[in-house]
């Protein structure tokens, strides 16, 4: 009995200490490497399991038996972030042009796996490191990310904010078009959005920040996924509805995934210009329960004019929603009148003017220069009503404690800064940053507006002598 008694306590110690040493184990293998690797280099592995050290010494790759580069490590399960690097951020693993930072995006697990991986190039820009404390980051997040919809792959990039790696803050997403426009310039392309740069600045004045995720077009196939219905003068258009499904259906779950995002509607943006602002619209109210934020630049309604309306009056008005058209009054007429049709429609079946911004700047063209210049101050009044803040993993919308009535407004203005004190500093300022008032106002007296222009503002207050601003959006009438 005592014999039987040491054997069952023997077999007992072996499987309570087992999982100490069979824990599971990631194996990743280099399945190929670009023409140019040096000789003899080493190559280390980053990510979200290591703090994103460039050359860990615990992280450098070993040649397997077949002679390729491998690595075993052991990260929780969850999503997985890595990049390599040949042992600094200044030799780190680019795309298939080099352009960007390459980033590989798995879920793992947690069971003992081996996943192969090939090194596209190695990055030829100055493009900020991952754990940089100063500026975000822009990601290829996949070269070749497939669209089961449309049985095509596409390349999708992420702006992701400063220090995303290092917090734990879930984000807003913005979903834009035309991704290869907005955050670098090429050899064949000497314009940019400067979406990374314009956001990395506004989070420096205290923006919460925002994942944006660029999806570039389909190239010969842009007009055909960019409208729902074709358009037969162009031989083109029809392949919207699939396209939209791909975002909603495949990339947002993807996304919500591997990033930290808040998926909720409330937080979810949509965006684009021309053709990229079409198909954002037809998203948008397509998929009222999915987004709440559209970004509309020198739409091209008059492609599909008469379907996107008769789909806005389809759908009608289901939830509430933040839209920003920009259309330069040096662009067609045509592209001003079929927008100012939309925007009618859209009040038909319900969105209030507090819902809605048209601008039309006098110097405005369809260029990307002046959709750079606009793109800061349209984020900020799509996003600014709310500030995204991290309780138990969830996000909670919190409002601004000041309140501005009427809103909108035709010649005059009051504020309330709830619980701040009687006097107060009242600045407003235009969509592209500028400050057009600075006022020391008491209590809730009347401010004049009625000589600043039709479009939105922003208006900053803050309690006399107090630190701390609060801002909230404009519309002036």
């Amino acid at each position: 009995m005592n014999q039987l008694y040491r054997i069952a306590y023997t077999l007992f110690g072996f499987f309570a200490l087992a999982p100490l040493w069979l824990k599971a184990e990631l194996t990743i293998v280099v399945n190929s490497l670009p023409p140019n690797m040096p000789a003899n280099e080493p190559i280390y592995i980053s990510g979200s399991f290591n703090g994103w050290l460039a050359a860990e010494p615990a992280t450098r790759l070993e040649r397997n038996t077949s002679g390729k580069f491998q690595i075993k490590i052991q990260p929780p399960a969850g999503p997985l972030h890595f990049t390599f690097t040949r042992g600094s951020w200044g030799m780190a693993e680019g795309n298939s042009t080099g352009e960007y930072q390459a980033i590989h995006v798995v879920h793992y697990n947690g069971q003992s796996k081996t996943l192969a991986v090939d090194i596209l190039s190695w990055r030829s820009s100055n493009q900020t490191a991952f754990n940089s404390d100063k500026r975000g980051t822009v990601v290829v997040v996949d070269d070749a990310f497939f669209m089961p919809q449309l049985n095509r792959t596409r390349r999708i990039y992420a702006y992701l904010p400063p220090n995303y790696y290092a917090n734990g803050k879930r984000y807003p997403v913005l979903y834009m078009q035309d991704g290869q426009t907005l955050f670098q310039k090429t050899a064949s392309q000497n314009e940019e959005w400067e979406v990374d740069e314009s956001l990395d600045r506004l989070i420096g004045d205290g923006n919460y920040g925002c994942i944006v995720i660029g999806i570039e077009n389909g190239g010969v196939n842009h007009m055909n996924e960019y409208s729902p219905w074709l358009n037969s003068a162009y031989g083109a258009g029809g392949q919207g509805a699939s396209y939209m499904s791909f975002i909603v259906n495949t990339l947002k779950p993807f996304v919500d995934q591997h990033f930290r995002t808040n998926p909720d509607r409330e937080f979810t943006g949509i965006g684009g210009s021309g053709f990229g602002a079409l198909i954002s619209l037809y998203g948008a109210t397509e998929y009222q329960h999915v987004f709440s934020k559209v970004l509309l630049f020198s739409p091209s309604f008059w492609f599909s004019e008469a379907a996107i309306q008769s789909h806005i009056l389809g759908k009608g008005k289901r939830n509430p929603m933040r839209m920003y058209f920009l259309v330069g009054a040096q662009e067609p007429f045509y592209v001003l009148q079929g927008t100012q049709i939309v925007v009618n429609r859209l009040r038909e079946v319900g969105f209030g003017d507090n819902e809605m911004v048209l601008e039309v700047p006098a110097e405005g063209r369809a260029t990307i220069t002046f959709w750079q210049k606009r793109y800061p101050g349209a984020y900020e009044w799509l996003f600014g009503n709310l500030t995204t803040t991290s309780t138990n993993g969830l996000s909670v919308e919190k409002k601004a404690s000041i309140s501005i009535y009427p809103n909108p407004a035709a010649d005059w203005m009051r504020v309330r800064l709830n619980g701040e004190g009687e006097w107060m500093q009242v600045q407003i300022i235009s969509a592209s940053g500028a400050l057009l008032r600075d006022i020391q106002a008491y209590e809730e007296e009347a401010l004049p507006v009625y000589d600043l222009p039709r479009g939105a503002y922003w208006v900053r207050v803050r309690a006399e002598n107090a630190a701390q601003w609060q801002i909230s959006p404009l519309i002036k009438q």
